[in-house]
This record gives C-alpha cells, sequence and structure tokens, in this order.
C-alpha cells in the first residue's frame, strides 16, 4: 500500500478539516483517503429482506407509506419501521434502485431494507454511496435480481465516524425541507380533488373555495 500526499491548495477550510492530508493506493478502490476504510456490506449495514409475506394485494386506499421495488407506491394500514433507512429494488426491472424511507413506513416482496448499523447520520451516507444502481449486482437476464449474499458482500468505502456524522447533519435539513414539501403537495392535490368538483358544478363559489383553502382543518 503506497501513500501519496496531497498538495497544498485552497480548499475551503471547514471542509478540509475533515480529510487527511494523504491518500493511501489499494488495489481494490485505486487512492483513498487516508484514515477511510474498505468494509463489507454486512459489516456497516443492517441488511434483510423486506416482507417476503405481503404483497400489493395488501395495500390499503390510507395508511402508512409502503415500499415495493418500483418504490414508495401504496399504503398499509400498519408500519414495521419508525426510522430512516434505504429501500433497494431486489427483483424486477427496477433492481438496484434505491429509494430513503423516513417516517413510518413498511417494505414488502420483491424489496431488500437496509440502514447503518451506527446511526441515522451514516444512514444518509450510506444511501449516496448505493444510490447508483451499478454498485449492486445483478444476477439472471430475464428476471434480474439482487440476492441478500451478494448484497452483503458488496464493498464500500467509509470514513471516519467524524466525516459520516458531519455529513448527516449537514444534509438532513435539506432532506427534512424536502419531505415537507412532498407533504405539503398530497396535501394540496387532495384539496384540489376535493374543491375542484363542487366548483365545475356550482356547488361553491370561488370564495368559498377560497375560505376552505386557507382553513387550518381544510
Amino acid at each position: 500500500m503506497r501513500r501519496q500526499a496531497l498538495a497544498n491548495g485552497t480548499a475551503d477550510r471547514e471542509a478540509a478539516k475533515f480529510f487527511p492530508d494523504e491518500f493511501l493506493e489499494t488495489e481494490e478502490f485505486g487512492w483513498i483517503p487516508a484514515g477511510w476504510n474498505i468494509h463489507k456490506m454486512s459489516d456497516v449495514a443492517d441488511l434483510t429482506w423486506g416482507d417476503t409475506q405481503v404483497t400489493k394485494k395488501s395495500y390499503t386506499v390510507e395508511g402508512y407509506t409502503a415500499y415495493s421495488a418500483k418504490g414508495p407506491d401504496g399504503f398499509l394500514s400498519y408500519y414495521d419501521f419508525d426510522k430512516v433507512g434505504i429501500v433497494l429494488s431486489a427483483i424486477g426491472s427496477n433492481s438496484g434502485q434505491s429509494f430513503l424511507a423516513h417516517g413510518k413506513w413498511s417494505c414488502i416482496k420483491n424489496t431488500i431494507r437496509l440502514w447503518a448499523k451506527d446511526s441515522d447520520d451514516t444512514t444518509f451516507y450510506l444511501y449516496h454511496v448505493v444510490s447508483a444502481p451499478s454498485f449492486w449486482p445483478l444476477r439472471g437476464s430475464a428476471q434480474p435480481f439482487i440476492s441478500q449474499s451478494d448484497a452483503r458482500n458488496c464493498r464500500c468505502l467509509f470514513p471516519e465516524r467524524e466525516i459520516t456524522r458531519e455529513f448527516g447533519s449537514m444534509v438532513t435539513d435539506l432532506y427534512r425541507k424536502t419531505w415537507d414539501n412532498e407533504s405539503q403537495n398530497v396535501t394540496l392535490c387532495k384539496l384540489r380533488d376535493t374543491l375542484l368538483p363542487k366548483l365545475i358544478t356550482g356547488e361553491l363559489s370561488i370564495a368559498d373555495a377560497e375560505q376552505l383553502s386557507q382553513s387550518p382543518t381544510a
């Protein structure tokens, strides 16, 4: 393993303090920052199948978000997890696609769920590591799939804990804002679908609709 010092530059000091001033050469990943380590996925992540007993036939009209191999495409009357996690499409044409789950959620047949053993902060970092479909090894041709053992044996590069903690704290607010916007969009769509037919039929006036849309209980 060879070492190579980094040349002095004008990089942002706040960002630079989290990174070493030299690289190490590895056979597997080439040059990596000194102090970073290569791990098997099973070393850093809690990883297992989604609920193989549940299919989309169990979906309900409303409830808690459920993930299939196509992503968050339905609801269940219950939830299995209340945390930040990653849902991996493991069987079918979407195999390799990853989804960042949050809040109360479940994942059904044809998925693999995982999260960092460390903390939610590290799960955010882990999501960016695995989000490229090419990260995961696919088997099969007519029906692509990712085996659980292959997923657990995938190798990934992890920095020191301080870096994943800092990264998590930086991106959490961004994700929270995104999730809040998505929630507001759902509420607005429901309000539109409720009010528009009544406006068309004359059951409601525009003034009435505006008043309802501004009501906190609308």
